[in-house]
């Protein structure tokens, strides 16, 4: 955390992408040369454009030109971000990767909620949702690069204690380092905090605390979490979206987990 040096840095075609997006004068046609040039981009982009995050009645874009034209350089741009996340921690070591896999299996898990709950409740940008939701993990992924030169790792308690004490403030560094919008920063440091109040409509932030809730109690409620009505978030849903089920979760995603599933298998 005191020497950013030694933390992981963005993709060098991920910052000339980004540098692009922000100028006004890039074109389509620019930007989609300037994303050809990595053909594992070029293939994650489309396979996220076949997604059931950005199905549509008009069919499937067929190149990154259309991509960009369809959905527009912000979310070209918040796509590529989240293909770059997972490129930038890179673990060998076998105990770790192990650790590594489950947190990567979480983060999916709560970006493709966050991406259904963002449809259903009418978020503008799904796409900013699945993004928000993995950067709220990538202090735990940097605790664990850490470890990857030394000859003692933590175990799973020792692990869960650092990530309890520091993911949170060295994902703040991390995106910092990134030039990532203040709002998800903000997003990173309220993820879990379940008594946050916003104002107004269900905000990014509620979608976030929700998915987080919701990845947490996919199979069965740990005994630590609350109930989901004393969730700050919760309070700002309306009938029918707001219909708890059976087994404590919103309704709507107790029986849409297969649709879920699918944004899930497009990410993964």
């Amino acid at each position: 955390m005191g020497n950013t040096e030694h933390l992981p840095s963005l993709p060098k075609i991920t910052i000339k992408i980004r540098k692009a997006v922000r100028d006004k004068a890039t074109t389509w046609f620019q930007l989609a040369n300037l994303i050809r040039e990595d053909p594992g981009l070029s293939a994650q982009l489309l396979k996220y454009s076949s997604s059931p995050i950005f199905r549509t009645t008009t069919g499937t874009p067929k190149t990154v030109q259309e991509i960009i034209s369809r959905m527009g350089m912000s979310v070209v741009d918040n796509l590529i971000m989240t293909h770059s996340i997972k490129s930038m921690f890179v673990i060998k070591h076998p105990v770790l990767l192990k650790e590594f896999k489950l947190i990567w299996k979480r983060q999916i898990l709560k970006a493709g909620i966050s991406s259904f709950l963002a449809h259903q409740l009418k978020y503008h940008s799904p796409d900013e949702a699945v993004l928000a939701s993995l950067l709220t993990e990538v202090g735990s992924l940097a605790i664990l690069m850490a470890f990857e030169n030394l000859e003692i790792v933590p175990d799973t308690e020792m692990y869960v204690l650092l990530c309890r004490e520091y993911s949170k403030r060295l994902a703040a560094v991390l995106l910092a380092k990134w030039s990532i919008d203040e709002h998800f920063v903000k997003i990173v440091k309220m993820n879990g905090e379940w008594e946050y109040k916003t104002e107004g409509h269900a905000s990014l932030i509620d979608i976030i605390n929700l998915s987080t809730y919701h990845t947490a109690t996919w199979n069965s409620r740990p005994e630590n979490l609350p109930p989901l009505s004393a969730l700050w978030s919760y309070q700002k849903l309306f009938p029918p979206l707001n219909e708890i089920s059976d087994t404590g979760s919103l309704k709507i995603i107790a029986d849409h987990k297969s649709a879920i599933n699918e944004i899930v298998n497009s990410l993964g």
